[in-house]
């Protein structure tokens, strides 16, 4: 398709300049994170999670105190002082107790997928609003071009009038085509800056698209083979996590409500009393081990019978949820792999319908030159060639956001969605 890169170099030619300071899509997405408030928090609730995940259910707790008193008679000239320090180690162990590890490292993994989504929303509301700033412009310049035809309609309008080869109702009609066109343009001014500010509240910075971030016309992996790189996406890993934890959750109450607890107490105490009269030392030592069995979980509509009733359904619900998430995701790929197709079959109809407007310009330049039409039927063949550019390079623009969504679903980098060459 050479055609379509000597039309890009042509209307990099017409269009003026998408902004003076431009920045590519990498840097602007890069820039978002740095300065999204929820790209801080996500990596600050991550750190958190994978801090949790390092406690070690398995020590004991540690008490130590200590407490001293003094007393002094002056008329007999005596004192004493009390010291008594004590050291308490408690410890509590059941069969609960084993399913700890797993349930840390769980909370870390999802913590880990909770933080790789959040980025990844970043990534493709940052994606969105660039390629809509560029569509903006695109559409904007597209509109400069019809008020230009609509006022030189008009100045021909009128100078036909002023020849009395038309009525007033034609030079009407030609004001309020002028009119309507005018104000289209600054409606399509609105939504460009609107575009421009979204991009600056997600980047805190003032971005410019670049056309050059645009992706190739390239043909894609089948819609198979795309749809089993689903499984590996963050949708389902969340899904699968949260259907992990519901699981044992139950485990977790199954075996602290029906299993026995062994509680271990121990204590040493030392005291010392210091007087004028005598002395004493005193120590103690205190070992007490316990052991209960529940038996809530076996009583009918006890609150331990009841969680293990409802754990046993949150673990129903998480399993329908993983089912319905692979469905919405496998349907939304479809989905997108269509719109991809459809955006270029039209860039393929642009592509041609570009080259045709391209020879009937250089014809009418021919035919210019030879003086067989006017200036302004040279003109008006000029401005459909400036249209059809336009046209295909909006449609490129929409095919590259349409890439950048279904990598985004399947979280690859975009090349992963084409066949190699």
């Amino acid at each position: 398709m050479n055609h379509r890169s000597v039309s890009l170099l042509l209307l990099m030619c017409i269009l003026s300049p998408l902004g003076a300071q431009s920045m590519s899509l990498a840097d602007a997405i890069k820039q978002a994170k740095a300065y999204n408030t929820d790209a801080q928090n996500a990596a600050i609730t991550l750190s958190q999670k994978l801090n949790e995940a390092q406690i070690n259910e398995y020590l004991p707790s540690i008490r130590l105190s200590a407490g001293a008193t003094a007393q002094a008679s002056l008329l007999d000239a005596s004192y004493s002082a009390n010291i008594s320090p004590t050291a308490t180690l408690s410890f509590s162990l059941s069969s609960a107790n084993r399913y700890t590890d797993e349930q840390q490292s769980l909370s870390a993994q999802s913590a880990q997928s909770s933080y790789a989504s959040t980025m990844q929303q970043i990534e493709l509301a940052v994606t969105t609003a660039y390629w809509n700033v560029v569509a903006a412009e695109l559409s904007l310049q597209m509109q400069q071009l019809e008020v230009a035809q609509k006022q030189e309609a008009l100045e021909r309008v009128r100078s036909e009038y002023e020849g009395g080869e038309t009525t007033t109702l034609a030079v009407s009609q030609a004001e309020l085509s002028l009119a309507d066109a005018k104000l289209g343009k600054g409606s399509r001014e609105r939504n460009l800056q609107e575009a421009k500010d979204q991009l600056s509240l997600l980047t805190g910075a003032t971005v410019e698209g670049k056309l050059d971030d645009l992706l190739p016309i390239g043909e894609l992996e089948s819609l198979d083979a795309l749809l089993a790189l689903a499984s590996s996406t963050t949708t389902i890993k969340k899904s699968e996590l949260a259907l992990e934890q519901a699981k044992l959750a139950y485990l977790e109450a199954q075996a602290s409500s029906a299993s026995p607890i062994l509680s271990l107490d121990a204590s040493t105490s030392f005291a010392a009393n210091l007087s004028t009269t005598a002395s004493t030392l005193r120590d103690a030592t205190t070992v007490g081990v316990t052991i209960s069995i529940p038996v809530d979980a076996y009583l009918k509509n006890s609150k331990a019978n009841i969680t293990l009733k409802n754990l046993d359904s949150d673990i129903e619900v998480a399993e329908n949820t993983l089912e319905a998430g692979k469905k919405t995701l496998a349907s939304s790929i479809t989905s997108a792999y269509r719109s991809i197709e459809e955006a270029k079959k039209t860039i393929d109809y642009l592509g041609d319908y570009e080259l045709l407007a391209q020879q009937s310009a250089d014809l009418s330049q021919r035919a210019y030159d030879a003086g067989e039409i006017s200036y302004r039927e040279l003109a008006e063949s000029q401005k459909s060639l400036s249209q059809a550019h336009l046209s295909l390079l909006a449609e490129q623009v929409n095919h590259t956001l349409l890439i950048h969504e279904l990598a985004h679903l399947l979280q690859v980098p975009t090349t992963t969605l084409y066949k190699e060459s």
